[in-house]
């Protein structure tokens, strides 16, 4: 209806050209068609941020400095100082708090050695559980032990051992150790420079103490041969500086435990050993370090 209007108005305005559209049998009418802008979103990118360059330095990293550990904050957890590579020496950077993340736990900062040189790990957070789950999927990741020609029949392989028990003596470097303290044919043990020999780990799966020594520092040992047991020489690998640094030997937690340390608070006034769990939860909200001690299978 509103174009018959519009038609009837044209034609009383421009008579020539009705007549000329009667002619032709109507009149053409162009009505603009209205412009639709449709916004399609974008495709996310995901940037992957690289991780930084990794710090390799052939100086090896002074003792960690003792320093007073400040009362606990809520929903805050105390990063330890480390020492950091600066230039072309070592420089301390003090503790400071952190906030709390949620199912997670703190890994502090940490110099591991590798062959001649040492490379710093910086701290993070971890999802609990994954420390497991990395431990079960590096589990035999060594290949079998190389025993030397000239043992004796009885050091020779006479029985058929699970792969994740199995020594490699490659890359391992010689250690010292008093030839009563040698683990057992076959096992490892995790070892402290800083402790007395008897307060070191007893003996264990040398994949039991991979995991634990990746996890909690120290180094791993076995022994090279059935000579070791008379002169002490055995192998080893180093998994970074341990926690248990400053602690009185008789305070250590006993094989398979933790305890909640602080540095500031006298040996008899510490809180008792416990189990790991509760003692990282502990330390999370109170603060303070966990010491752990390697236990047996």
């Amino acid at each position: 209806m509103k174009l018959r209007n519009l038609a009837v108005c044209l034609c009383a305005a421009l008579p020539l050209v009705c007549a000329e559209a009667r002619e032709r049998g109507g009149i053409d009418i162009h009505l603009p068609v209205p412009s639709i802008e449709v916004r399609v979103p974008a495709p996310s990118i995901e940037v992957n941020v690289p991780a930084p360059p990794a710090v390799y330095v052939e100086v090896e990293p002074p003792p960690p400095r003792r320093e007073a550990v400040p009362p606990p904050r809520r929903g805050h957890h105390w990063r330890p100082g480390h020492w950091s590579w600066k230039g072309h020496r070592h420089v301390w950077v003090p503790g400071a708090w952190i906030r709390v993340q949620a199912d997670s736990d703190w890994v502090d900062d940490r110099w591991e050695r590798e062959d001649h040189r040492w490379r710093y790990v910086p701290g993070r957070w971890e999802r609990r559980g994954d420390r497991d789950r990395h431990a079960r999927d590096d589990e035999g990741d060594r290949g079998e032990d190389r025993r030397d020609r000239g043992d004796h029949d009885g050091w020779r392989r006479d029985d058929r051992r699970d792969r994740r028990d199995e020594v490699d003596e490659r890359g391992g470097q010689s250690f010292h150790v008093p030839p009563d303290r040698v683990p057992s044919r076959g096992r490892c043990k995790v070892w402290f420079r800083d402790l007395p020999p008897d307060r070191q780990s007893p003996s264990m799966s040398c994949a039991k103490a991979r995991a634990d020594a990746r996890e909690w520092g120290g180094m791993v040992i076995w022994a090279r041969g059935p000579g070791s047991y008379q002169d002490g020489r055995v192998l080893a690998e180093e998994y970074g500086r341990h926690g248990l640094y400053g602690v009185p030997p008789d305070r250590l937690p006993p094989p398979g435990s933790c305890r909640v340390w602080r540095d500031h608070v006298p040996p008899d006034r510490q809180s008792p050993p416990e189990s790991c769990r509760s003692a990282q939860r502990y330390a999370r909200e109170e603060g303070g370090r966990v010491l752990y001690m390697p236990g047996p299978d």
